[in-house]
C-alpha cells in the first residue's frame, strides 16, 4: 500500500510542466518547510533539501530519500534524491529551476556530506547551470555543528528530552555560488541556528543570509504536537508581510509539508519519502557481514563491516557491544600486522638469500594467509612459488595422515587447513576434516557427560577439568558453557565453605578437640581433595588422633563384654568415623549388632507368638523388650505396630458398642466404618454394622409411621418435627421428604385462609 501511494504520487508529478515563478535566486525556496520556518533551513532541512541548504547536514540521512517541491498547480520546482555511502558519508543530487532575470535558470546538483570530527560536519556541493544555451558551474561548502540526525524520519524532537546540549543545539554555515569559471550569480554565505525544546515539543530555527544587495533575518517557530503532525510559523526580517505558515504531516515513510507565505500569496507542497529500508535494516545488513567474516576469521573485513554497521548511529545496547567487539579487534589487527610484517620480512630473507628457501618461504606466506585470508601481497607471492606450494601440500597432507592416525586431531585440522588454504576443495583434505570434525563432537560429548558425572557426585574440579576439555573440542557447545560456569559458581561457593571449615578447625584444635579438628578438615578434602593445609594438618594430628581412637576401641569392647551394645556400638562408630578403614572396629561392630539381634531374637518369637493368640497386651510387652535390646529391629517395630492397630481396632470396637446401647446408631455406624477402613477384613465388625444398619432403619420407619399419624390429626408442625428426625438418620427417605413438603403447604394454606 505504501509503495503504490508513492508510485501514484511520482507518476503525477512526472506528467506536470516545468515552470517557476520569476523570482530572485536569493529568495529560491527549494522545500515548503523553509517557507514555513521562515525562509531558511541551514541546520533543520533534515530531507534531502539540504542538498541546497547546507550539504554537510546530509550525514544525517542514513538512507535513501527523494523530495518533490511543487509550488503551483500541476508544477514542481525542486526534485532531490539522497543515498547512504557507510564510511564514505551521504550523498545526494537535485534537480531545481529558478527564476532569474532576465531568462530563468535550470540547475543540477551534486552534493555529500559527512562527519569531520566527533560533532563536527562538512559538505561540499557542485551546481551545473544553464540559462538559455549558456552553461555555468560552480560550487559550495557547508559546515553543521550539533546532531544532523535530530528531527529526521525515525527521531522526533520529544524523545531528546534526556540528550546533550548539542544534540538539541546545532549551528552551521554554508557558502553557496563559489563561482567554477564564468559566473552566474554571486557568492553569497548563510549562517543558521536552531535549538529544540524537547519536552514540549518546540523548535526554535534562525537563520541570517548574507549576500549582494540586502542581507536577510529568518526566524521559524515548530510545534510538534505528536509524531504525526507539526506546525510552523515563521517570519522573515521581522516583518508580518513576510511571514509565513505551514503543516506537518507524517505517515510511516512518508512526510508531507504545505505552506502559504503571505507576501507571495502562495500555496508551496513537498513530498519526501523514504525510498529503502529503515536505517536499522539497513545497518544490520552490515553487522551480519561483519559476524560471518568474523566466523571466518576474516578480521579486517569483519573491522569495515563493523565500521560500517557504525556509522549509522543507531542510539542501542547492540551497537555499545559493537564499539567494545571493534576495539578489541583493532587491537587484535595490530598485533596481527606486527606478525604478518615481520613474517613478510622473513619470507623476503629466504627468497632473497643466496640459495634461496623456497619451500620455506611458501610454508611463512602459508601462515600469513592463515592470519590473514584476503591478503593480497602474500597471494600473489604464493602463486609465483607454485612449485613450491604444490611440494608443501604434499608435504601437508602426509603430516596430516601421520598426525591423525597418531590421534593428534588439533595438529591433523592445522595441517588439512593449510592444505585448504592452497586448494579449498582439495577431496584428501576436505574429506579429513569432516573426519576430525566428526571425532572431535564424539570428544567433545565423551568429556561433557564425564564432567557432567563429576558434576553430580560434588567432584567440581575434576568436572570443570572434564568440561574445559569438551570445549577444546567444541567451544560452541551451549550445555558445556552452561555446565561450565555452574561447575564455577560451585567452586567459588565452595571455596567460601573450605575458608570456613578452616577457620573452624583450627578453633577446635586449639580447644584441643581433635577429634572436632580433623572432621572439619575432613569436610574440606571432600570439597577440595588437594587441600594441603588440610591434609598437612590431619597429618599433624594424626598422632593425637590415634591415641583417642585406640581409647575409643577399648572402651568398646569392654562394653560389648557387658552386653551394653548401644554404648559400644556408638564407640566403634566413632572411631570409624575418624578412620573409616579400621578393621577391628568394623569386624567388632558387626560382632556387637549380630549378638545384639540374637539376644533380641527370643523376646521377637514370644511377641509373634501372642500375636497370634490375640493376646495383645502380652504382644506388645514381648516387642518392646525386643526394641529395648535392639531399637532398630524392622521385625519388632513392625509387630509393634501391628499390635498398637489391633488394640485400636478392640478400643473402637467396644466405644461402638456403647454407643449402639445408648441408641446412637449415627455415631455407631461411623466409628465401625472407620473400623473397616482400617481393617477390611474384621468380620466381627462387619455384622456389628449390618446390626447397627437394620436398627437405624427400624428407628427410621418408626419415627416416619409416628409422623404420619400426627399428619393425619392435623398436626402438621409436630408431623414436620418428627420426619426431621427421619431424615437426620436417612438424608434421602423418599416418605418423609414428600409428606413434610405436604405438611409445609398445608400450614400455608391454613395461614392463607385465616388471612381472609
Amino acid at each position: 500500500m505504501k509503495k503504490l501511494l508513492f508510485v501514484s504520487i511520482l507518476n503525477c508529478f512526472c506528467f506536470t510542466s516545468l515552470t517557476l515563478s520569476q523570482t530572485s535566486i536569493e529568495v529560491f525556496r527549494p522545500n515548503a518547510r523553509a517557507m514555513a520556518l521562515g525562509g531558511s533551513l541551514v541546520v533543520q532541512a533534515r530531507d534531502p533539501s539540504t542538498i541546497y541548504w547546507n550539504p554537510a547536514a546530509l550525514s544525517g540521512l542514513k538512507d535513501r530519500e527523494m523530495l518533490i517541491s511543487i509550488n503551483g498547480p500541476f508544477t514542481f520546482d525542486f526534485v532531490s534524491l539522497t543515498q547512504v555511502v557507510p564510511l564514505i558519508g551521504t550523498f545526494g543530487a537535485s534537480l531545481s529551476r529558478l527564476p532569474a532575470l532576465p531568462e530563468r535558470v535550470d540547475r543540477g546538483t551534486l552534493a555529500w556530506g559527512r562527519r569531520f570530527y566527533k560533532r563536527v560536519f562538512v559538505g561540499n556541493k557542485f551546481d551545473f547551470l544553464k540559462q538559455d544555451s549558456t552553461l555555468f558551474a560552480s560550487t559550495g561548502l557547508g559546515i553543521f555543528f550539533g546532531n544532523p540526525g535530530v528531527g529526521v524520519l525515525d527521531k522526533q524532537w520529544q524523545e531528546f528530552a534526556n540528550s546533550k546540549l548539542l544534540d538539541k543545539l546545532n549551528f552551521g554555515m554554508t557558502v553557496h555560488n563559489i563561482p567554477l569559471g564564468k559566473r552566474i550569480f554571486d557568492p553569497s554565505v548563510m549562517f543558521g541556528f536552531s535549538y529544540i525544546f524537547p519536552t514540549p515539543g518546540l523548535l526554535l530555527n534562525t537563520g541570517y543570509h548574507v549576500q549582494k544587495g540586502e542581507n536577510t533575518n529568518h526566524l521559524g517557530l515548530g510545534f510538534e504536537f505528536n509524531r504525526k503532525v507539526t506546525i510552523f510559523l515563521g517570519l522573515e526580517d521581522l516583518d508580518f508581510d513576510e511571514s509565513a505558515v505551514g503543516f506537518q504531516y507524517t505517515r510511516d515513510n512518508f512526510v508531507f509539508n504545505f505552506s502559504y507565505s503571505k507576501n507571495s500569496d502562495k500555496l508551496l507542497f513537498t513530498l519526501s519519502a523514504r525510498i529503502s529500508p529503515a536505517p536499522a535494516a539497513l545497518a544490520e545488513r552490515y553487522y551480519e557481514r561483519g559476524v560471518e567474516r568474523l566466523t571466518l576469521k576474516k578480521y579486517k573485513s569483519a573491522s569495515r563491516e563493523f565500521k560500517k554497521y557504525l556509522d549509522f548511529e543507531l542510539l542501542d545496547t547492540k551497537s555499545d557491544s559493537t564499539k567494545i567487539l571493534l576495539s578489541d579487534l583493532t587491537k587484535r589487527l595490530a598485533r596481527t600486522e606486527v606478525i604478518i610484517d615481520s613474517l613478510f620480512l622473513l619470507s623476503s630473507r629466504l627468497l632473497t638469500q643466496e640459495n634461496p628457501k623456497f619451500f620455506r618461504a611458501a610454508y611463512v606466506l602459508t601462515r600469513i594467509k592463515e592470519l590473514d585470508p584476503d591478503n593480497f601481497d602474500a597471494t600473489v607471492k604464493l602463486n609465483a612459488l607454485k612449485p613450491a606450494v604444490d611440494v608443501l601440500i604434499k608435504k601437508s597432507l602426509s603430516d596430516g595422515d601421520a598426525e591423525f592416525n597418531a590421534e593428534k586431531y588439533f595438529a591433523a585440522e592445522r595441517s588439512f587447513k593449510r592444505v585448504l588454504i592452497f586448494d579449498k576443495k582439495h577431496p584428501t583434505a576436505t574429506k579429513y576434516l569432516a573426519d576430525i570434525d566428526k571425532i572431535k563432537n564424539e570428544l567433545a560429548e565423551e568429556y561433557f557427560f564425564r564432567g557432567l558425572g563429576y558434576y553430580r557426585d560434588k567432584s567440581f574440579r575434576v568436572a570443570e577439568q572434564e568440561f574445559k576439555r569438551a570445549l577444546e573440542f567444541d567451544e560452541k557447545k551451549d550445555e558445556v558453557i552452561k555446565y561450565l560456569g555452574r561447575t564455577r559458581q560451585e567452586i567459588r561457593k565452595n571455596l567460601k565453605r573450605v575458608s570456613k571449615l578452616l577457620r573452624e578447625g583450627e578453633a577446635l584444635e586449639q580447644q584441643r578437640n581433635y577429634v572436632g579438628a580433623t572432621n572439619k578438615y575432613l569436610e574440606v578434602l571432600k570439597l577440595d581433595p588437594g587441600n594441603s593445609p588440610s591434609t598437612s594438618s590431619i597429618a599433624k594430628l594424626r598422632p593425637k588422633i590415634n591415641r583417642f581412637i585406640q581409647d575409643k576401641y577399648t572402651k568398646g569392647l569392654r562394653f560389648h563384654r557387658n552386653e551394653n551394645y548401644p554404648e559400644a556400638i556408638e564407640a566403634f562408630l566413632n572411631v570409624l568415623s575418624i578412620n573409616p578403614d579400621h578393621l577391628d572396629a568394623k569386624r567388632k561392630l558387626a560382632r556387637v549388632r549380630l549378638d545384639r539381634r540374637e539376644k533380641a531374637f527370643p523376646y521377637l518369637k514370644q511377641g509373634e507368638m501372642f500375636f497370634q493368640q490375640g493376646d495383645w497386651q502380652s504382644a506388645l510387652e514381648s516387642y518392646a523388650k525386643a526394641l529395648e535390646i535392639e531399637p532398630s529391629n524392622s521385625k519388632a517395630l513392625q509387630g509393634e505396630k501391628d499390635v498398637q492397630k489391633k488394640l485400636q481396632i478392640v478400643n473402637l470396637i467396644e466405644r461402638g458398642r456403647q454407643k449402639v446401647n445408648e441408641k446412637k446408631y449415627l455415631q455407631a455406624e461411623t466409628i465401625f466404618g472407620d473400623i473397616l477402613r482400617m481393617d477390611p477384613g474384621n468380620r466381627i465388625v462387619k455384622i456389628e454394622l449390618n446390626d447397627t444398619r437394620n436398627k437405624i432403619n427400624e428407628l427410621t420407619e418408626e419415627y416416619f409411621n409416628d409422623g404420619i399419624n400426627l399428619f393425619t390429626l392435623d398436626r402438621y408442625q409436630d408431623a414436620i418435627g418428627i420426619w426431621n428426625r427421619v431424615l437426620e438418620l436417612d438424608s434421602n427417605h423418599k416418605g418423609a421428604l414428600e409428606y413434610k413438603q405436604k405438611a409445609i403447604e398445608r400450614i400455608e394454606a391454613l395461614k392463607r385462609i385465616q388471612n381472609r
